[in-house]
Protein backbone atom coordinates (compact mmCIF):
# COMPACT_ATOMS: atom_id res chain seq x y z
CA UNK A 1 0.00 0.00 0.00
CA UNK A 2 0.95 3.31 -0.98
CA UNK A 3 1.73 5.92 1.44
CA UNK A 4 -1.25 8.22 0.20
CA UNK A 5 -3.57 5.10 0.15
CA UNK A 6 -2.28 4.20 3.66
CA UNK A 7 -3.16 7.52 5.04
CA UNK A 8 -6.42 7.98 3.17
CA UNK A 9 -7.74 4.53 4.25
CA UNK A 10 -6.52 5.76 7.86
CA UNK A 11 -8.01 8.93 7.85
CA UNK A 12 -11.08 7.25 5.98
CA UNK A 13 -11.45 4.85 8.99
CA UNK A 14 -11.04 7.32 11.55
CA UNK A 15 -13.88 10.19 9.88
CA UNK A 16 -16.24 6.81 10.07
CA UNK A 17 -15.68 5.58 13.32
CA UNK A 18 -16.07 9.22 14.83
CA UNK A 19 -18.75 10.36 12.87
CA UNK A 20 -20.80 7.12 13.03
CA UNK A 21 -20.83 7.37 17.21
CA UNK A 22 -22.82 10.45 17.32
CA UNK A 23 -24.67 9.62 14.55
CA UNK A 24 -25.97 6.49 16.31
CA UNK A 25 -26.28 8.14 19.38
CA UNK A 26 -29.01 10.88 17.77
CA UNK A 27 -30.70 8.43 16.29
CA UNK A 28 -31.29 6.26 19.92
CA UNK A 29 -32.22 9.52 21.53
CA UNK A 30 -34.90 10.29 18.48
CA UNK A 31 -36.23 6.52 19.55
CA UNK A 32 -36.36 7.07 23.05
CA UNK A 33 -38.11 10.31 22.69
CA UNK A 34 -40.43 9.67 20.62
CA UNK A 35 -41.36 5.63 22.17
CA UNK A 36 -44.75 4.24 21.72
CA UNK A 37 -46.05 1.40 22.93
CA UNK A 38 -46.83 -1.37 20.23
CA UNK A 39 -49.69 -3.33 19.77
CA UNK A 40 -47.66 -6.35 21.03
CA UNK A 41 -46.62 -5.00 24.10
CA UNK A 42 -47.82 -4.94 27.27
CA UNK A 43 -46.85 -2.24 30.05
CA UNK A 44 -44.17 -4.37 31.69
CA UNK A 45 -42.70 -4.76 27.56
CA UNK A 46 -42.73 -1.03 27.08
CA UNK A 47 -41.14 -0.21 29.99
CA UNK A 48 -38.52 -2.51 29.53
CA UNK A 49 -37.85 -1.47 26.16
CA UNK A 50 -37.35 2.45 26.95
CA UNK A 51 -34.85 0.88 29.85
CA UNK A 52 -32.94 -0.72 27.48
CA UNK A 53 -32.56 2.57 25.45
CA UNK A 54 -31.51 4.32 28.54
CA UNK A 55 -28.68 1.24 28.87
CA UNK A 56 -27.25 2.10 25.57
CA UNK A 57 -26.44 5.30 26.24
CA UNK A 58 -23.01 6.66 26.83
CA UNK A 59 -22.99 7.96 30.86
CA UNK A 60 -23.66 11.80 29.67
CA UNK A 61 -26.55 10.92 27.37
CA UNK A 62 -27.67 8.58 30.45
CA UNK A 63 -27.63 11.21 32.83
CA UNK A 64 -29.59 13.74 30.64
CA UNK A 65 -32.83 11.03 29.47
CA UNK A 66 -32.71 9.48 32.86
CA UNK A 67 -34.27 12.97 33.65
CA UNK A 68 -37.18 12.49 30.99
CA UNK A 69 -37.62 8.71 31.74
CA UNK A 70 -40.84 9.02 33.63
CA UNK A 71 -42.23 11.86 30.92
CA UNK A 72 -41.30 9.46 27.82
CA UNK A 73 -43.10 6.17 29.61
CA UNK A 74 -46.33 8.34 30.58
CA UNK A 75 -46.43 9.85 26.91
CA UNK A 76 -45.50 6.49 25.32
CA UNK A 77 -48.32 4.14 26.94
CA UNK A 78 -51.86 3.39 25.78
CA UNK A 79 -54.05 6.33 25.69
CA UNK A 80 -56.39 4.40 28.40
CA UNK A 81 -53.84 4.37 30.86
CA UNK A 82 -51.94 6.85 29.77
CA UNK A 83 -54.97 9.45 31.46
CA UNK A 84 -54.82 7.40 34.51
CA UNK A 85 -51.03 8.40 35.19
CA UNK A 86 -50.49 11.22 33.30
CA UNK A 87 -50.57 13.75 36.55
CA UNK A 88 -47.84 11.24 38.25
CA UNK A 89 -44.70 12.50 35.57
CA UNK A 90 -43.25 13.79 39.00
CA UNK A 91 -43.27 10.03 40.91
CA UNK A 92 -40.29 8.07 40.29
CA UNK A 93 -39.97 5.85 36.84
CA UNK A 94 -40.58 2.82 38.96
CA UNK A 95 -43.28 3.60 40.71
CA UNK A 96 -45.31 5.14 37.64
CA UNK A 97 -44.48 2.05 36.15
CA UNK A 98 -45.81 0.03 38.74
CA UNK A 99 -48.96 1.94 38.43
CA UNK A 100 -49.43 1.29 35.07
CA UNK A 101 -48.92 -2.87 35.16
CA UNK A 102 -51.91 -2.35 38.22
CA UNK A 103 -54.11 -0.45 35.89
CA UNK A 104 -53.49 -2.21 32.88
CA UNK A 105 -53.89 -5.76 34.81
CA UNK A 106 -57.73 -4.24 35.97
CA UNK A 107 -58.38 -3.23 32.86
CA UNK A 108 -57.44 -6.51 31.41
CA UNK A 109 -59.39 -8.44 34.00
CA UNK A 110 -62.63 -5.63 33.35
CA UNK A 111 -62.14 -6.40 29.40
CA UNK A 112 -61.91 -10.23 30.10
CA UNK A 113 -65.19 -10.04 32.51
CA UNK A 114 -66.97 -8.13 29.92
CA UNK A 115 -66.25 -10.25 27.31
CA UNK A 116 -67.97 -12.91 29.41
CA UNK A 117 -71.12 -11.24 30.18
CA UNK A 118 -71.54 -10.33 26.26
CA UNK A 119 -70.93 -14.13 25.48
CA UNK A 120 -73.97 -14.69 27.99
CA UNK A 121 -76.00 -12.56 26.70
CA UNK A 122 -75.53 -13.09 23.29
CA UNK A 123 -76.21 -16.96 23.72
CA UNK A 124 -79.00 -16.18 26.07
CA UNK A 125 -80.22 -13.50 23.14
CA UNK A 126 -79.93 -16.89 20.90
CA UNK A 127 -81.75 -18.81 23.20
CA UNK A 128 -84.74 -16.10 23.00
CA UNK A 129 -84.96 -16.28 19.83
CA UNK A 130 -85.24 -19.76 19.16
CA UNK A 131 -88.08 -19.90 21.90
CA UNK A 132 -89.92 -17.19 19.87
CA UNK A 133 -89.22 -19.14 16.03
CA UNK A 134 -90.75 -21.74 17.95
CA UNK A 135 -93.64 -19.87 19.18
CA UNK A 136 -94.49 -18.01 16.23
CA UNK A 137 -94.47 -22.30 14.36
CA UNK A 138 -96.95 -23.40 16.80
CA UNK A 139 -99.49 -20.45 16.02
Amino acid sequence: MTNCQYNYEKIKNHLITSLIGPARSKNKKAEFYGAKQRIDEDVEQFGHRILSYVREFNQHDKTEVEKHLTEVFVDGVELNIQTQIINDTYLPFQAVWAKARKIEKCLNKKSQENTLVNVEESLNAIEKNKNEQKCHFLR
